[in-house]
């Protein structure tokens, strides 16, 4: 990846810079869990875990919306929805680690199939740690449906029939297509305005979308919740609980990341394309 005219970095080095910027709240928390040692070391790796779903994230994304722009024939079709659906199960997946973080983070102490941010029991425990995350997500309101928008469609992908894709005039600036049934658009575009249209069929229950518009609004709207997420909690109750020495290493880290994420490794400016 070209950094500069005359520099280039490796995939890593690129996506650790790429999410950093996305995800503008990252760096200090996990920066406080690190230092804090054992101490937090389960919500070290559910940090971790989400880190690195989002790195795949993105991935899948460039190479989906890639594909969304390529010759349209039968192998494109094929990878655009193998890239598309790892890239939505990837969505729920850093869901699920936000939600074993703040059980870890808070000790909630539920059993692993009430850990969710869906979840009835979760939100009730989290009531008592967090209230303001907890008014976010309580059932039906606007924060709680921008979660639950990504699970129709990873509800195809793991329980009824998977995505179908093709090709359509008339779906904006793609002509790839993917063809949702009625059950799974009625929840999504309840939620969501996106362009799209019914097959041609008057006695059809499945719609055409265009990937590349459901895609970038996915993208977009999955790191806004994340940030928002992450404002919620008071960080500074576990920086407060760091030693004079791991204290002053967070600082150092901050220091580095305010001049520019790419200080962090080193380099002297911001990358062109980031």
């Amino acid at each position: 990846y070209l950094y500069h005219p005359r520099h280039i970095m490796g995939r890593h080095i690129y996506y650790s810079i790429k999410i950093r910027k996305l995800f503008s709240h990252f760096q200090e928390p996990f920066s406080i869990i690190v230092f804090s040692g054992k101490t937090h070391a389960d919500v070290q790796r559910n940090m971790s875990s989400l880190y690195t779903r989002l790195m795949y994230i993105c991935m899948s994304y460039e190479k989906a919306m890639y594909l969304c722009l390529g010759e349209i024939n039968n192998d494109t079709s094929a990878n655009l929805l193998y890239y598309l659906g790892y890239f939505i199960m990837l969505c729920t997946g850093a869901f699920d680690d936000i939600a074993w973080m703040l059980n870890n983070l808070y000790k909630l102490q539920l059993h692993r199939k009430n850990i969710s941010l869906k979840g009835k029991e979760f939100r009730k425990k989290l009531e008592q740690h967090n209230k303001q995350l907890f008014n976010l997500i309580m059932e039906n309101a606007p924060f709680y449906n921008k979660i639950s928008q990504y699970y129709p469609i990873r509800d195809v992908l793991q329980h009824r029939n998977f995505l179908a894709s093709g090709t359509l005039h008339g779906l904006g600036e793609t002509s790839h297509y993917i063809i949702l049934d009625e059950e799974a658009y009625k929840k999504l575009f309840d939620k969501i305005k996106i362009k799209s249209q019914k097959q041609t069929d008057e006695q059809s229950t499945e719609y055409s979308v265009a990937p590349k518009i459901l895609l970038e609004y996915l993208f977009k709207e999955l790191f806004e919740i994340i940030n928002e997420i992450y404002k919620t909690v008071d960080w500074n109750v576990y920086k407060n609980e760091l030693d004079a020495n791991s204290l002053k290493s967070v600082e150092n880290t901050m220091a580095k990341y305010n001049k520019g994420t790419g200080s962090l490794w080193g380099f002297h400016g911001e990358p062109m394309y980031l």
